[in-house]
Order: structure tokens, then C-alpha cells, then sequence
């Protein structure tokens, strides 16, 4: 594997399924019999979808607006310079059975990331039995790491440099103060929060986009 080690934990991951293998909803989730982490399919790839909040920090005081997104970080892709070239993923689900991936790539030079380039992909997802399908970029299980609900990307493609394909990355649910617009067109990624960590210490109120 080429990726960092903690990705090496994936194989923790527990997916369950059962039932059918097609779902067709309009929306993309479907219903059907399958079950990930103890969950209808359905309802566990919901709880990913991107969403924006009103957020309260009761501990701080500090507040605003968020975005909810699922984020990834994979690491010795390819080469470059004889350096390694590492990426990040924010993955944007999209209530009208859309995703935007926003990709950007750095090469590692002595501990400094180096920015290369960023691609935004963009397509249509599915659920199909234990899986969410994303057209364009690949095929995702579900089920927790390190406690968390988590999302297990396998891509299908090369987004810029050879070597992406057929790797693996875990995504955990994060919140940032970019929406999916703000991200595309930005070459650094921001800051971005566990949204479950932030939940047990603030109150989140949804907002319509």
C-alpha cells in the first residue's frame, strides 16, 4: 500500500450487507434491505450528505456559519524530485444525487507540502446494496474508524498524477467555513473540524442552501 499507515486501518472497517444489490431513488441513497454498520444503507450514507449549519460552541462562545463535507488524506501516490507526492479529498454529497470531489496534490519536500494542482471531479452517486457507487471516481463501503462513522474510498481513476487508482482512503465527516464553490476555487485547503467532536461540545442548528 502507498498510503499513510493510518489508512492502513481500514481493514477494521466493518460492512455488513444483505438484500438486494440495485437501489433506484432519484436521490441517489434508495431503499432497499441492505445493511451497513448496523444501519439501513440508506440511512448511514445520509448522514454524510453535505449540509450547511448554524454552529454555537457552548464551551467557547464562538459561532457561524459551516459546512459539513467528508474529508481524505492519502499519501505517497507517486514521486516527484525524488520526493513524495501526497493529496487531500473533500467530498461533497449533494441532496439531488450529486458529489463534488475537490483534489489537490502536494509534493512532500523535507516535512513542506508543496502545492501541484487541484481538480475539482464531479458526477452522479448511488447506492447499490452495501455501496455507494460515485460515477466518475469510484466505489465507497461504510463503517467507523477510530469510533467515528467513516467512509472507505476505493477510486476507480487517475485525478492528475498516475497511481491514484485502485488506492484506498478513509473519510471521516468534517466541518469547514467553505462551502463546495469556495473549496473548488481554492488551491489550500482550510481549516477543517471531526464533526462529531465538535457536536459533544457545541449545538448545531441546520440551514436551508
Amino acid at each position: 500500500m502507498r498510503f499513510i499507515p493510518v489508512l492502513m486501518l481500514a481493514v477494521g472497517m466493518l460492512v455488513v450487507g444483505c438484500g438486494g444489490e440495485k437501489d433506484g431513488a432519484e436521490n441517489g441513497m434508495g431503499n432497499s434491505n441492505a445493511v451497513v454498520n448496523g444501519k439501513p444503507a440508506s440511512e448511514f450514507f445520509t448522514q454524510f450528505l453535505a449540509k450547511k449549519y448554524t454552529y454555537i460552541d457552548t464551551q467557547r462562545g464562538d459561532q457561524g456559519e459551516f459546512y459539513s463535507e467528508v474529508t481524505f488524506e492519502m499519501d505517497a501516490i507517486a514521486s516527484r524530485n525524488g520526493n513524495p507526492i501526497i493529496a487531500d479529498g473533500v467530498l461533497f454529497l449533494n441532496t439531488n444525487g450529486t458529489y463534488r470531489f475537490v483534489y489537490r496534490e502536494y509534493e512532500k519536500d523535507r516535512g513542506v507540502k508543496i502545492f501541484l494542482g487541484k481538480k475539482s471531479v464531479t458526477g452522479k452517486y448511488q447506492v447499490a446494496g452495501t455501496r455507494l457507487q460515485l460515477a466518475g471516481l469510484g466505489e465507497v463501503n461504510g463503517g467507523t474508524y477510530n469510533s467515528y462513522q467513516a467512509l472507505y474510498l476505493s477510486f476507480s481513476t487517475d485525478i492528475l498524477s498516475a497511481g491514484l487508482s485502485g488506492e484506498n482512503a478513509i473519510g471521516i465527516r468534517s466541518i469547514s467555513r467553505r462551502s463546495a464553490q469556495e473549496e473548488s476555487n481554492s488551491d489550500m485547503p482550510t481549516n477543517q473540524f471531526n464533526f462529531e467532536d465538535q457536536k459533544q461540545r457545541g449545538t448545531f442548528n441546520e440551514l436551508s442552501q
